[in-house]
């Protein structure tokens, strides 16, 4: 019998086969994932955070921004039970992100980011950090959704679809990884929903790669605003996706350039745009007082020229 075009054999398999390779990426993985905890001064409950590779091969921490705030000391504890002292390279509280360096460059294992747009509703995700002060505890869910996280803790909310997870988190979870079935860090966890029990909310690796790498380099990221709101729809004559103008900030850079409500963005900086977070991500992740070259099809003709919008810094905002 065939079941949407898979058989019923191939249903029987399937969860042994995840099964396997789970239980394999979680032994490579659990390694590189640390608890981060602070002392002192104002510090919040304990997270989690994970080894990468910086440049020149040194060993660094990443967690979220949220989970170190206010801490007089930061504290790491391996999977193998161990404990170290770190200290911040840089935090962005826009995308509530950290960056930590540890006093031992002797991290027995580091994660690698891979590329979350390669990621489809359902595919399944793993999770490995330190729930309720679990070490390095694991839990498998599917993508359930892209979505804007209205009203939590990013301040880049409106401005960046988010992964949502099936995996299972709690207090303790946030700076964990998202692991795709590569092994391959595909988000940062950063909260649970409140409206919906059971959806962890992520960064996706492409927002969070560029701001790491900031954060290496000069310890703080820099984000942009280019003061307008674009949605994707449906094209009525080509009946392809199309990215839209939906708003334009009074006396923003959007409408100092001219921009109009109805405006299609064809390309940005002689590109196309592949979906509306890739043109909010490359403006959040540009630097405040860069231009961006944009072209648009105005009621129904392109524009004989290409509209310039020189970016303004973006509000900062603490969780």
């Amino acid at each position: 019998m065939v079941l949407g075009g898979m058989s019923v054999e191939a249903c029987r398999n399937a969860p042994q086969d995840t099964s396997t390779i789970v239980v394999g990426l979680a032994d490579a993985a659990r390694p590189a994932v640390v608890r981060v905890f602070g002392r002192g001064g104002l510090a919040q409950p304990s997270g989690s955070g994970f080894y990468i590779r910086g440049r020149h091969g040194k060993s660094l921490v990443v967690t979220n921004h949220h989970v170190i705030w206010g801490a007089d000391d930061i504290l790491i504890e391996r999977n193998d039970g161990t404990t170290d002292t770190a200290s911040i390279v840089g935090t962005d509280p826009s995308s509530d992100l950290a960056l930590l360096s540890p006093r031992s460059n002797s991290a027995s294992n580091s994660l690698s980011f891979g590329d979350d747009g390669s990621l489809h509703q359902g595919e399944w995700l793993v999770c490995i950090g330190s729930p309720i002060g679990l070490l390095n505890a694991m839990s498998v869910g599917i993508l359930s959704a892209r979505a804007r996280v209205y009203g939590a803790t990013l301040a880049a909310q409106k401005n960046v679809d988010h992964l949502f997870t099936e995996a299972a988190l709690g207090p303790g979870s946030s700076g964990s990884p998202l692991l795709d079935m590569h092994g391959r860090v595909v988000g940062i966890n950063v909260s649970i929903t409140g409206s919906i029990r059971g959806l962890g909310v992520a960064i996706p690796s492409s927002l969070a790669l560029g701001i790491i790498q900031d954060l290496e380099l000069s310890g703080q990221s820099l984000h942009s605003t280019a003061g307008i709101d674009v949605i994707d729809r449906t094209d009525t004559k080509s009946q392809k996706s199309a990215f839209w103008v939906k708003s334009v900030t009074p006396g923003g850079p959007a409408d100092l350039a001219q921009f109009r409500v109805g405006d299609q963005i064809v390309a940005v900086d002689g590109k196309r745009l592949l979906n509306v977070s890739d043109f909010q991500i490359r403006v959040f992740l540009a630097a405040p007082g860069s231009t961006l070259r944009v072209d648009i099809v105005r009621d129904g003709k392109p524009l004989s020229s290409t509209i310039h919008v020189q970016l303004v810094s973006a509000p900062d905002s603490t969780p």
